[in-house]
């Protein structure tokens, strides 16, 4: 008996923008949500532990392959005294 293995590779999708992405687990001391508006730009909705950006902070730059898609939910609130 014989083969052949044919290898092909999996078609490549564009991402459906806007979406949200958190920074992947292996990067060490901070995770952080992302709403990207179309490929590396895009908006901090959520962080945690040492991340330099407010939420709120909008880049063209982020590290988009640093980022996997997030399929939880986030929850905007004003926090000023104000509007109370």
């Amino acid at each position: 008996m014989k083969s052949i293995k044919n290898e092909t590779k999996p078609p490549q999708t564009k991402p459906a923008y806007p979406c949200l992405k958190i920074t992947k687990p292996d990067l060490p001391g901070y995770r952080t949500i992302i709403m990207f508006t179309k490929q590396y730009s895009g908006v901090v909705v959520w962080r945690s532990g040492r991340f330099q950006y407010q939420i709120g902070v909008y880049s063209e730059t982020w590290d988009e392959p640093n980022f996997e898609p997030y399929h939880g939910s986030i929850t905007l609130y004003s926090d000023d005294p104000m509007e109370a």
